[in-house]
């Protein structure tokens, strides 16, 4: 769906998020810093909405059960990947990634530490000024309008970006301050594209626990 872009107050922005469609996207021009942390405490409870800050252009998305659905899946094979591997992963959800300095923040689909996990185990605050961002963030895009998040995840230092379409996934990787399309994950080297989008069409017929179930035979048999 086309971007609905308008230049509004915070209260009017906040009117305006009740009445999105699912997968519409809300983008207002010359949002101010202050008013945008103001505005994550505001929708701090509303699961259903992606924001995203850059340099005052504020974007907010009301994602649809379908893409809940897909995020949820995701990570359950995710996880079941690093158990089953031996793996230490830290999982942070959907949760807010800024820096005031850099003008610039993004709630993804799901977020996790890897290579990072040791350093922020136990920590219930962390602070990108101090500590390091997610080591791999994943973006379920049914609407193709995903991409206006590099920029901000590259600023912030995200190795690794997966981005699911509903049918195919692609991995990737910062390198020079941009993202370039990688064959294979970097942070996960051994969860392969294929066996991913397979345990997702598992998934979508026999269920989740179904699709864990099998991602995990698949690893056994090799």
């Amino acid at each position: 769906m086309r971007p609905m872009s308008i230049r509004t107050t915070r209260s009017e922005v906040l009117e305006a998020t009740e009445h999105l469609p699912h997968e519409a996207i809300l983008v207002v021009h010359g949002f101010e810093w202050d008013e945008y942390e103001r505005l994550l405490d505001d929708l701090r409870d509303s699961r259903q909405l992606r924001v995203s800050y850059d340099s005052g252009r504020l974007r907010i998305m009301s994602i649809s059960p379908e893409h809940e659905e897909y995020a949820t899946a995701i990570e359950g094979l995710i996880l079941a990947f690093c158990d089953e591997a031996g793996i230490t992963v830290e999982a942070r959800g959907c949760a807010t990634w800024r820096r005031e300095t850099l003008a610039r923040g993004v709630e993804a689909d799901a977020c996790y530490y890897v290579q990072n996990a040791h350093r922020i185990i136990g920590k219930r605050q962390i602070d990108l000024i101090d500590d390091p961002p997610p080591d791999l963030v994943v973006e379920v895009d049914l609407s193709a309008e995903v991409r206006h998040k590099f920029p901000i995840y590259a600023a912030l230092g995200v190795s690794e970006v997966w981005q699911y379409d509903g049918e195919t996934l692609q991995f990737y990787r910062l390198r020079n301050d941009d993202y370039v399309s990688v064959a294979a994950s970097e942070v996960l080297p051994a969860l392969s594209i294929d066996l991913l989008v397979e345990a997702m069409h598992v998934s979508k017929t026999e269920g989740q626990t179904a699709a864990r179930r099998h991602l995990r035979r698949k690893m056994h048999s090799r």
